[in-house]
């Protein structure tokens, strides 16, 4: 009777052993698997859902990497790298190879650096001092107009 017994025991354990190692896998490869889009229709259902999926867009302009990391809170969490600047300014190409992270709204499709925003990291701080950079040059340069603006306003 005991060896019965110590049989059922060490089935049930291997049984047991089975069932995680497949429950755990399971849930690694969700985790770790991320659909690689190769069009904007199949990025924006995944930005809609905000399911994992990485996608590169090639433009005129720039080539970007988009990885969607999951939902946090109400927002959708997305890696964003600018790989290559094709056009713009020499100040922008420093640019290249920074990425960010942007918060956007559930439910919300668009590009995620529309809104600068929703991001942090590098290339947001890049984008920014560009943009300060330019307004600075603007302003010495319309000096005079702006001044005679703010004349008016007083």
């Amino acid at each position: 009777m005991g060896f019965l017994s110590d049989k059922r025991v060490v089935i049930l354990l291997v049984l047991f052993f089975i069932v995680t190692a497949v429950a755990v896998s399971m849930i690694f490869f969700r985790l770790l698997y991320v659909e690689a889009c190769n069009d904007d229709d199949c990025f924006s259902d995944s930005l809609s859902a905000c399911s994992s999926a990485s996608f590169i867009k090639t433009s005129d302009t720039a080539d970007w990497y988009y990885r969607i990391e999951g939902n946090s809170g109400d927002n959708c969490v997305v890696y964003v790298k600018l790989l290559q600047l094709r056009s713009g300014s020499s100040e922008l190409e420093g640019l290249n190879g920074k990425d960010m992270v942007c918060s956007l709204p559930l439910g919300v499709v668009e590009s995620p650096q529309r809104d600068i925003d929703l991001c942090t990291g590098k290339l947001k701080e890049g984008i920014q001092s560009v943009l300060i950079g330019k307004m600075h040059s603007y302003l010495l340069e319309n000096i005079g107009q702006v001044s005679d603006e703010f004349q008016r306003i007083i």
